[in-house]
């Protein structure tokens, strides 16, 4: 264990692994002209973000659209990517893993997916599923 203020835990949720939808079932146009935002949630408390999933609801045989997943500091500015999301010719009830880097979202950031500019053949529905872990901040 070890004192409070000296970088000791009790909390029993410290380093546990939580998920959070960022979008449910959400299908969009194929073709768009530039980024485009679909999801932003404010994270309350300090997170690793450690991986995401993307259940594909109805897929389709050509190709899907590009999405990704990424941060907004204090809700402000641009957003940085740490994950990129390949729709692809996914069938439906496919459950797909994020190419995602581990990141720390601190208490008021915003996660963000957006979609990418481009041209897609599908227009699919899915939607985004991130797993993360509270950032605990020591004295």
């Amino acid at each position: 264990m070890g004192q409070p203020g000296k970088g000791a835990y009790s909390e029993a949720r410290y380093q546990v692994s939580q998920a959070q939808s960022l979008l449910d079932r959400v299908s969009v146009d194929g073709t768009i002209a530039a980024d485009a935002e679909i999801s932003r949630i404010t994270a309350f408390t300090n997170i690793r973000a450690i991986e995401a999933q993307v259940p594909v609801h109805t897929g389709g045989t050509a190709a899907g659209p590009q999405f990704t997943i990424g941060k907004s500091l204090a809700g402000t500015g641009a957003v940085v990517a740490f994950g990129t999301i390949n729709v692809g010719t996914s069938a439906d009830s496919t459950v797909l893993d994020i190419a995602l880097t581990e990141t720390d979202i601190n208490d008021g950031d915003d996660i963000v997916v957006q979609k990418l500019a481009g041209t897609a053949a599908e227009t699919p529905s899915i939607s985004v599923i991130l797993s993360y872990a509270e950032n605990f901040i020591s004295d």
